[in-house]
């Protein structure tokens, strides 16, 4: 698929995403208050956490690897990949829920305040094969570049989940909201199994690898287990920072640094949602070194492009973007989003430009650089909070970027 035909279906559902995100979060605003917010933040925090070995280790060794090898025409290894992937997920998934089931009050004390909330913990248990299912297919649709599959498998449950999530959040509350996102997951592995399918390459193969191949077990744990520490180590440091905020700030502090970014989070979804889903299998599947440096090099461009002037729309405009989609009762965070924005700036450059260290195989290079800059975050943001606050957690971002 052309780069630009392919970058613009990318956008495209990242601008759905953010209006019906923010459709949404004013919805959540509304019912849950500042503290419900607080909770609903750690909970997604704690299921990113939890989906990393999928998504950010075995999915994304397995989408490097098929994208390669399927641009070879090697079809019989793309299909024991395909097989070794599904076999994998299956099992990871089978261990984290049943740990999260087992330990549900416990985890609830430590991150969520009290050991009452622990009901939270085993709604996202019960909401991880959902949420596995949906981003194993989509991210096989990423590998052979099926982006315009991959654009409907998206953005069709963005569409439905919102009544649904009004829906349940009117009916249940909190519980409702994330009983919503494990509806969500549902919908999103149905359409996305049924585009898959389409696939001819892919009705060829096994669904599962009853003998696992060492090579390729090889391959997707070594190169998966790198991204995957360097991303839990990313999300786990969020984890630990709203920790931080809410033993020692409170839980409406809490709601404020939830509000910021979530803000954060949908600008940067703009640029650096398309190096996840495009960008990353596209420049996987090349293999001169003159193509990935200019592959980069576009995709730097594209994102500095785009990303700049809607960054720079969100500062002046905090004030009136926090009161319409949060209301009055969040107005405080407008000024943390000032001390946040060029951390996150810093954040798309290093990214893009950290991809061709990951696909060119430089994974210590690739562990060093990821795991130290998230130390360094955290060690500045415990600082920081207990001399300035709310503030200071913001400028720990960008202190550690540079």
């Amino acid at each position: 698929m052309h780069v630009l035909k392919a970058s613009s279906l990318v956008w495209s559902v990242s601008l759905i995403g953010i209006i019906i995100g923010v459709i949404q979060t004013r919805v959540l605003a509304t019912q849950l208050g500042p503290e419900g917010i607080g909770l609903y933040g750690q909970c997604l925090a704690l299921l990113a956490v939890l989906q990393m070995p999928i998504g950010n280790g075995l999915l994304n060794a397995a989408v490097r690897y098929v994208a390669a090898s399927h641009v070879q025409h090697d079809y019989a290894t793309t299909h024991r990949l395909i097989a070794h992937t599904q076999t994998l997920v299956l099992l990871t998934v089978a261990v984290l829920g049943g740990a999260l089931l087992m330990t549900a009050p416990y985890l609830a004390a430590a991150t969520l305040g009290s050991a009452e909330q622990g009901g939270l913990i085993v709604l996202l248990a019960l909401g991880l094969p959902c949420a596995a299912a949906a981003s194993t297919l989509q991210a096989f649709l990423r590998a052979f570049e099926r982006i315009d599959y991959w654009a409907v498998a998206s953005a069709v449950p963005l569409v439905l989940g919102l009544p649904l999530l009004v829906g349940l959040v009117l009916l249940f509350g909190l519980y409702g909201a994330l009983l919503q996102i494990s509806l969500l997951g549902l919908i999103t592995a149905t359409i996305g199994l049924l585009l898959y399918r389409r696939i001819p390459v892919v009705r060829e193969g096994p669904l599962l690898a009853l003998r696992l191949d060492r090579t390729i077990l090889r391959q997707l744990l070594m190169f998966g287990g790198v991204h995957l520490v360097t991303s839990a180590s990313f999300a786990g440091s969020f984890v630990v920072a709203r920790s931080l905020v809410i033993h020692g700030q409170g839980l409406e502090a809490a709601g404020l640094y939830q509000v910021v970014l979530s803000i954060s989070m949908q600008y940067l979804g703009i640029a650096l949602f398309s190096l996840t889903v495009y960008w990353y299998p596209h420049i996987s599947a090349l293999a001169e070194d003159e193509a990935v440096i200019a592959a980069t090099n576009l995709f730097l461009r594209v994102a500095l492009f785009t990303i700049t002037p809607l960054l720079v729309g969100v500062v002046l405009l905090r004030d009136i973007l926090i009161t319409l989609v949060y209301g009055p009762d969040f107005a405080a965070a407008a000024v943390l989003i000032l001390w946040q924005a060029p951390g996150d700036y810093l954040r798309i450059i290093s990214s893009i430009l950290a991809v061709p260290i990951l696909t060119g195989m430089q994974l210590r290079a690739y562990l060093l650089i990821g795991v130290g800059r998230d130390i360094c975050f955290l060690s500045l943001f415990a600082v920081l909070l207990v001399n300035a606050g709310l503030i200071g957690g913001a400028v720990a971002i960008c202190s550690s970027m540079y």
